[in-house]
């Protein structure tokens, strides 16, 4: 028996809604369109940086850091010959008055351990950077 069990309902594809039984519901849009709504590649980057950074947060907890951390997630979608349509996932990681050094340490257990990098790791096009957090926290503002 699992922890816990996620479902989601669409139709209609990214010209639709996408609903959970317990309230979260999401207009759909495609890419390069003017329509309102979000599309797959932001609910990833979404679940990505919710997932890595709470992780994250447990690795720094078990280390006895008690500090805020910062998560971004780009995900790009591109062609690519012979394989069609992929994501290119990206996430920046950043501990605010922790070094790069450490911050990667920190990023490197997250990633090995977060549920969604799980997911996205076979992915060759899946990266991970550390930064500095006065750098990111710039783009939270």
């Amino acid at each position: 028996m699992s922890i816990y069990k996620g479902i989601a309902y669409n139709k209609n594809g990214t010209n639709g809604l996408a609903y959970t039984k317990d309230g979260l519901s999401v207009n759909l849009t495609p890419i390069n369109t003017d329509g309102k709504g979000t599309n797959p590649e932001e609910l990833l980057a979404l679940s990505w940086a919710a997932c890595l950074n709470s992780t994250a947060k447990s690795v720094l907890r078990l280390r006895n850091l008690d500090t805020e951390s910062l998560v971004k997630v780009e995900v790009d979608i591109d062609r690519v010959e012979k394989k069609g349509l992929i994501f290119i996932p990206k996430a920046y990681f950043a501990v605010k008055g922790m070094s790069l050094a450490d911050t990667l340490e920190i990023l490197n257990v997250a990633h090995k351990n977060c549920p969604v990098s799980k997911l996205l790791k076979p992915n060759e096009e899946t990266a991970v950077f550390p930064v500095l957090y006065d750098d990111l926290i710039k783009e939270f503002l």
